[in-house]
């Protein structure tokens, strides 16, 4: 465990390192305090009893047992990166550790507002992070006030990532009634296109996310260059990284002419959905609302394991021209109360494969860090051959855990591993084709150790379900690019945002929500009547009884 290098450094020599970056930062009876802003809901925190307690709190003990430190770590949350941002432009409020996204810390960057990290002191990141996401965000550039161009690497320690995609129930009812069968259904999405297309209409909801919904115009008004590309690639006339690059030129363009033909396109696929959403489209496919959701990989997860518990049986696509890979990393704020050596702390904490595995089953996305309990825990939710190794309790929904919450082997099979003959002859047995996750775990295991070939290949069950939003497969990858920061033509997509968002709704749409507003201001309406009806009855018979 790479955590045991911390643990021969005397607590004296810590407190001597910690004391003097504490400069502002409280200290009360010799508490070290870690302020932390993050996203709502994006960290584990345990929902039932018997789980282990919440990450913060294992950070504290950790600190108390391991370090000798008496920290206490103030958490505190936000709802968008706008927010934060201005939260901390404000300087009301200082916070030693933020959580942006990949675009925002392009921000921090050229407004000098962030710290570079020392990586020397994240041993457990950079053992455990894949090569690839450590490039991904090298490759992302931004220019501090002076000039001085930067990586994004440099000033950010990657937490979670994902996808933009189309969340979809191929047997929704309204599908079924206009006569579409379900493979009809995910054949049609597998194309971005098939958004405005009228056989949809009014089963859709899109982000209320002015970047969301613009990559996915961009997605449409180029949709014969990316497809271009696409058979240049397919023919072997580009390399991967050329692939991608001009794949991610296109997909970043942001002068007016763009905005002008996205703004179109998007005027006129407002015509054709539901409405917009922020939270609810994850909920509102598994109720029946809609059909389809433009959605985050982790909310598509959430809404398939959802989905389950209901009988409803939800699928997520990239379509086939590709589309946005999100990124969220922590970052240090320049701010007098900087905490620098416990918040490298903190993030060596959380890079650690079985806080990072915690933090994945907690928030539903995936984590920057590979390792082997990163990698076990994939395996035990989406590869089938953990049904052929391990006892599952049906009636309950779950695996079967002994007394120390290891998982229990089917008897005869406890000397059998994920590549055991036997093993691999059972999921072959099954039609399951293999899918190769080397670009996540390779050269992740910690050490020197480092996983076989055989070790990172998976045998899902389901494709086009969980698996599939949480790692794409290495083909999916290449078409997929980062939405960066807009500069100075961010102006020209806010008007155009702004046009989109308050040209008015289709008359089918607006009766819709007024009927819902009718229908939830009456619900309202009859709790508060029963609520003072019950009140009423219960003074009269207070009344009565004292007389």
């Amino acid at each position: 465990d790479s955590m045991d290098k911390n643990k021969s450094l005397l607590p004296i020599l810590l407190v001597g390192l910690f004391l003097p970056t504490l400069g502002a930062c409280s200290q009360d009876n010799d508490v070290i305090y870690l302020r932390v802003l993050n996203s709502e809901d994006y960290i584990y925190i345990p929902e039932e009893e018997g789980e282990p307690d919440s990450m913060v709190d294992q950070f504290e003990a950790y600190c108390k047992e391991d370090l000798g430190l008496n920290v206490k770590v103030i958490y505190e949350t936000f709802d968008t990166n706008e927010t934060m941002l201005n939260t901390l432009k404000t300087g009301k409020a200082k916070y030693d550790l933020v959580c942006p996204s990949d675009y925002v810390i392009q921000k921090m960057i050229m407004q000098d507002m962030i710290e570079p990290f020392d990586f020397s002191k994240l041993p457990n990141y950079v053992e455990h992070c894949p090569e690839f996401l450590r490039n991904v965000f090298k490759d992302i550039k931004a220019a501090d006030p002076q000039g001085v161009e930067h990586n994004v690497d440099e000033y950010a320690v990657g937490y979670m990532w994902g996808t933009l995609g189309i969340l979809y129930n191929p047997a929704f009812k309204t599908f079924e009634s206009r006569g579409y069968d379900v493979e009809e259904v995910m054949e049609d999405m597998t194309d971005w296109n098939i958004l405005w297309d009228s056989k949809y209409k009014g089963t859709i909801s899109i982000k209320d996310s002015m970047r969301d919904t613009y990559s996915v115009g961009i997605m449409r008004v180029y949709d014969e260059e990316f497809k271009e590309l696409k058979e240049q690639y397919d023919a072997g006339q580009l390399t991967d990284e050329q692939y991608n690059k001009q794949l991610t030129a296109i997909f970043n363009r942001s002068d007016t002419e763009t905005v002008s033909k996205v703004e179109k396109e998007l005027l006129s696929l407002k015509d054709n959905i539901f409405g917009f959403e922020v939270d609810s489209g994850k909920e509102d496919i598994n109720t029946g609302k809609i059909g389809i959701n433009i959605a985050w990989s982790g909310d598509a997860v959430y809404a398939m394991d959802k989905g389950d518990g209901y009988g409803v049986e939800i699928y997520y696509s990239i379509p086939e021209t590709g589309g946005n890979i999100w990124f969220d990393g922590w970052v240090m704020p320049k701010s007098s109360s900087l905490n620098k050596e416990l918040a490298h702390e903190f993030l060596n904490f959380m890079s650690d494969p079985t806080n990072a595995q915690l933090n994945m089953y907690g928030v539903g996305y995936t984590p920057f860090i590979g390792g082997e309990e990163v990698l076990d825990y994939a395996k035990m939710l989406y590869d089938e051959r953990a049904y052929y190794l391990y006892q599952y309790d049906e009636e309950n929904d779950d695996w079967v855990y002994d007394d120390e919450g290891n998982y229990v082997p089917i008897e005869g099979r406890e000397n059998l591993n994920w590549n055991s003959p036997e093993v691999i002859a059972y999921a072959e047995a099954q039609e399951i084709e293999p899918v190769d996750l080397s670009y996540m775990f390779d050269h992740t295991k910690g050490g020197e150790e480092n996983f076989s070939a055989d070790d990172m290949i998976f045998y899902p069950s389901e494709i086009g379900r969980q698996f599939s939003a949480q790692y794409p497969t290495s083909e999916e990858i290449k078409r997929l690019a980062v939405m960066q920061d807009f500069g100075e033509n961010n102006k020209y997509i806010l008007d155009m945002w702004e046009n989109v968002k308050t040209n008015k709704l289709p008359v089918w749409a607006i009766i819709l929500l007024v009927t819902e507003i009718v229908i939830a201001i009456g619900a309202i309406v009859y709790v508060l009547v029963s609520k003072k009806i019950k009140k009423d009855n219960r003074k009269r018979r207070l009344q009565a009884n004292a007389k």
